[in-house]
């Protein structure tokens, strides 16, 4: 029988194999190597750290874990201009500051070149690995937040019925493709998880490269989708895409050996050792904090702000019971006068919808000022502005406060922060003279010069509210009554339409018929007994009683 004997190699060869791989690591960069190590390390300085004094303002408020998203979000980076326009928005002019940066990052390492055109140092190789070390830390807690949210999921939440019942054309692009990943919630859930395992890949050095070819694949295909669909967002996303891709740099060459050139390969990248206690100790207790800190308790206090605070992007509180739907306006009059139907009517209501959660819409044909942004979470119902950011089509969005023993809406403008709803205005022009033929429930302005959280230079505005009657006679039919912003009464008979949607259609069986069974409504309604849709906190003393 053959035998195989494996003998250790001698200490002595040992040793010369760490000599070389020593040697190998610190080895001299050519001129151009270091020119551009300078460019990327300035470059990326004036992208990431904390410049504004907004982070350091938030960085004392903290009061929950959750919270240290929106301090580092706060903060990031350099605005040297606020570029304007329409490209600047969604298109190359956003990234204005980019190629600022990029041009003071230049002309600084050309400084910083010149200065050291005698110097003895050859090399960055601990730089670097410092520089890679922050980065790692950088994208990996920048996606797992938006991969937590896919998770819950609330970043892309069920189309609600007034959005599908909003024409082709009067819907932003983005929301198209919002609404396409919003449909499928357990894809969400799955980008969300693929998400969180990128950035968790980057807590590690081992699976740095990994992670980093991950979130690079990942954010570019956010970041172009955001760019191509107008989202607004391509910034965030193409900056994380950005700095994954100099991370996964310096395994570009071994890549290229290993899977083109076919040859056999090593890795060996530097990596600290250090001999004193004291920086060993730090060093590793920063990195165990980091992924405890990040990945469980990070994502327990997301979900759990999720789940036992009123912030989200839709409406937490119930809605009137029994009226989720889409209405047809049989009957509408004003001031005692019926006015007929017409799909041309700037003052008749055309259809209606009720939600399940405190929000009502209706439909005019009127041109209303569109929401520009993309709808973020509030802790107040009447602010989430989700269901209603990217669409037009004349239809006015309407938070309620329900009074059951009065039989009493009391409603508001929710889209009353941009500016005046004149159906003349233009964006970015002074708003124009009041319409006196408006019978929705609108809000009127005071000229405070309050910037809104809509349309670009739009202002705020008081919010006023009107209390409408209702009655149902059936429960497929409902009757408003109450008065307009300009004191005119109105009278509504709403009837609703029983639909077959395709979009809920069960999965059919070959030779049966398509079965429309599916309810329509989101697929996560989270709604504990204790949301009054107001408060930041709920009051769980309530759900004892």
């Amino acid at each position: 029988m053959a035998t195989i004997t494996v003998t250790a190699p001698p200490q002595s060869l040992q040793s010369q194999e760490a000599q070389e791989l020593a040697r190998q690591r610190f080895a001299p960069w050519t001129a151009w190597q270091r020119v551009l190590f300078r460019v990327a390390l300035l470059f990326t300085a004036q992208l990431t750290l904390p410049f504004k004094g907004q982070f350091y303002q938030r960085l004392v408020q903290i009061r929950q874990l959750h919270d240290i998203y929106g301090v580092a979000g706060s903060g990031g980076g350099i605005a040297y201009v606020t570029p304007a326009g329409e490209s600047a928005r969604w298109g190359l002019g956003s990234f204005t500051n980019w190629g600022i940066a990029l041009l003071i990052a230049i002309a600084l390492a050309g400084i910083w070149t010149w200065f050291a055109r005698n110097s003895k140092r050859k090399e960055y190789t601990v730089a670097y690995y410092w520089l890679n070390f922050l980065l790692r830390y950088w994208v990996a807690f920048n996606i797992l937040h938006y991969g937590y949210l896919k998770v819950y999921p609330d970043q892309m939440p069920y189309p609600s019925i007034s959005n599908l019942h909003t024409l082709i054309g009067e819907t932003a692009a983005y929301r198209y493709y919002w609404a396409i990943i919003g449909l499928s919630t357990w894809y969400q859930i799955v980008l969300g998880c693929v998400e969180v395992l990128a950035g968790s890949l980057l807590f590690f050095r081992r699976t740095a490269a990994l992670g980093a070819l991950l979130n690079l694949g990942i954010l570019y295909n956010v970041a172009h989708a955001n760019f191509a669909y107008d989202g607004g967002v391509h910034l965030l996303s193409a900056e994380i895409s950005l700095l994954a891709g100099l991370l996964l740099v310096q395994y570009i060459p071994d890549i290229y050996r290993l899977l083109i050139k076919k040859e056999d390969i090593v890795p060996s990248y530097y990596h600290p050792v250090f001999k004193v206690n004291w920086q060993r100790y730090t060093y590793n207790g920063i990195k165990y904090a980091a992924w405890i800190l990040f990945i469980p308790l990070y994502f327990y206090s997301d979900i759990h702000h999720y789940l036992w605070t009123n912030a989200s992007k839709e409406p937490r509180a119930e809605g009137l019971k029994g009226t989720k739907g889409y209405y047809t306006v049989t009957e509408f009059k004003l001031n005692g006068k019926e006015l007929p139907y017409s799909p041309l009517d700037p003052v008749r209501w055309h259809d209606v919808t009720f939600e399940d959660y405190p929000t009502i819409t209706y439909k005019v044909d009127k041109p209303l000022p569109i929401r520009l942004e993309n709808g973020g979470p509030a802790t107040k119902d009447a602010e989430k502005h989700y269901e209603l950011a990217g669409f037009a089509g004349g239809r006015t969005y309407l938070h309620y406060d329900l009074d059951e023993a009065n039989q009493t809406l009391t409603v508001q403008d929710k889209n009353a922060d941009v500016r005046s709803r004149d159906p003349n205005m233009v964006l970015g022009a002074p708003p124009a003279k009041k319409s006196s033929d408006d019978a929705g429930a609108d809000s009127a302005s005071s000229d405070k010069n309050k910037k809104g959280r809509g349309g670009r230079g739009g202002k705020k505005q008081d919010v006023v509210k009107y209390v409408w009657h209702y009655s149902r006679p059936s429960d497929s039919r409902i009757i408003l009554t109450g008065s307009t912003p300009d004191k005119q009464e109105f009278y509504a008979v709403l009837d609703r339409v029983q639909e077959n949607q395709a979009i809920h259609v069960d999965s059919p069986i070959q030779g049966e018929p398509l079965v429309y069974s599916r309810q329509f409504g989101r697929r996560f309604p989270v709604r504990p007994k204790s949301f009054d849709g107001t408060t930041d906190t709920p009051n769980r003393d309530q759900d004892k009683q």
